[in-house]
């Protein structure tokens, strides 16, 4: 074998040894979507029970995990605009309870700033209200 065989051995080596590490370590490399190499938190929010509700005065719960532990979390919903702050726990879960209004489709977001002054959206949830 030949000086240059074995350097693209070699070379073929290290790339599969870097792919496989990286496809081993999954999400704790590969971040959340926000840019920070995965010091932000990769959150979720889901509703429960589970969609379409009924429109006027049913009640419903939105629940969160993955938030960073004991901070604030903002939650808002569109197209009203209201805004709600909740705390996460100490397990960066978080809970609160909602009734609906009129019909319509509304989406929750979530937001926590991590920064210092600069609110990011960490996860979304669409609820589906029905007459």
């Amino acid at each position: 074998m030949d000086k240059r065989t074995g350097l693209v051995i070699v070379a073929l080596v290290a790339v599969v040894a870097l792919t496989l590490s990286a496809l081993a370590a999954g999400p704790t490399l590969a971040g959340n979507g926000h840019g920070k190499g995965g010091n932000e938190p990769s959150a979720v929010l889901w509703v429960e029970p589970s969609n379409p509700f009924p429109a006027w005065g049913f009640d419903f719960a939105i629940r969160g995990s993955g938030f960073t532990a004991d901070s604030v979390v903002h939650i808002s919903m569109t197209p009203n605009g209201v805004t709600s702050n909740v705390l996460a726990d100490s397990n960066g879960d978080i809970i609160f309870g909602w009734s609906t209004g009129a019909p319509g489709t509304y989406t929750f977001s979530a937001y926590q700033d991590l920064q210092g002054n600069h609110w990011s959206t960490y996860a979304s949830v669409a609820v589906e209200v029905v007459e």
